[in-house]
């Protein structure tokens, strides 16, 4: 006796399964037909949630500056020509370095690790960082379950990733420092602040390498009488005087704007855009699987095997 073949048909909106035409795609669709009001209200509830949370998160800006390495006023030490066993001493000095190494260093000490801590110290930026686990009452931090409270090498790893970004346009050398924070007051300062701090921190160690110079150089006039080596020992410290002086009136000792701190985008409010429409989608696909849960759930979807 040969064996009776199986087949499943839809029966009150059931799903047809035949193993010779497959799965009735437009029975598939009832479900939605029928219960297309629970599909809505699912996909509202969620997305007015989503939109809630969404609209809650505080807004991000970002301000950014145009900066370029600023020429010293004082000309190049290698003008000055310098022998009979001088040339080893200036150059020990410093006093021989081209414009573009210097250019060079100051660029990276701008993005070190020990001047962004400093600048952090000094502006007291790690109570803003981490409002939370700062008590303002009793006027000290909280300690996490670790018993740790927040570092400035916390404070310079949430600068590089939350709050800074710098570019270098290698057409024109210029600089684009980027402050990102939740108003562009804020992020406009930091700007304007970070910059005013690096002309202070540099100038302030160019004067001790200065100082050191001149009193180097002053111990090498005492060891000679010859003439020609005392009047090149005599041009470096002029040249040197002349340092400190542009170094100490020059208030862009190191670094330039050229173009004012402004904001240039909105963070906040085209990252609630993109979340919003991602929201809306996952509402959508929520209200979907609602809507073919409940329509299991009740019995309404029913095989009849023949």
């Amino acid at each position: 006796m040969e064996k009776e073949e199986k087949k499943v048909y839809l029966v009150a909106n059931a799903v047809v399964e035949d193993p010779e035409e497959g799965i009735n795609l437009s029975a598939l669709v009832a479900p939605l037909k029928t219960l297309k009001w629970l599909v809505a209200l699912i996909t509202v509830l969620v997305f007015s949630l989503g939109l809630y949370m969404i609209l809650g998160m505080p807004d991000e800006h970002a301000v950014q500056a145009k900066v370029m390495v600023a020429k010293p006023r004082f000309g190049d030490a290698g003008e000055i020509k310098i022998g009979g066993g001088l040339g080893g001493a200036a150059s020990l000095l410093g006093l021989g370095q081209s414009t573009d190494a210097d250019s060079a260093r100051k660029m990276q000490i701008l993005q070190s690790s020990v001047f962004i801590e400093k600048f952090i110290q000094d502006y007291d930026l790690l109570k803003i960082f981490f409002p939370r686990r700062w008590d303002e009452r009793a006027g000290e931090w909280v300690k996490d379950d670790e018993g740790n409270i927040p570092t400035l090498r916390d404070g310079y790893e949430f600068f590089l990733l939350r709050v800074f970004v710098i570019e270098m346009d290698d057409a024109n050398g210029v600089l684009n420092v980027t402050m990102k924070w939740r108003d562009p007051d804020t992020a406009g300062k930091w700007v304007r602040d970070y910059i005013a701090f690096a002309n202070s921190y540099l100038r302030t160690e160019e004067m001790v390498k200065i100082e050191e110079s001149i009193a180097y150089l002053d111990k090498q006039l005492e060891k000679t009488q010859i003439k020609e080596r005392r009047d090149i020992l005599f041009s470096l410290i002029e040249k040197e005087v002349y340092q400190m002086v542009s170094a100490k009136v020059d208030e862009n000792f190191a670094f330039e704007i050229i173009d004012p701190a402004a904001s240039i985008s909105d963070i906040g409010k085209k990252r609630k855009m993109r979340l919003g429409v991602i929201a809306f989608i996952l509402s959508f696909g929520a209200g979907l699987f609602g809507a073919y849960a409940f329509y299991f759930v009740s019995g309404k979807w029913r095989r009849v095997s023949v």
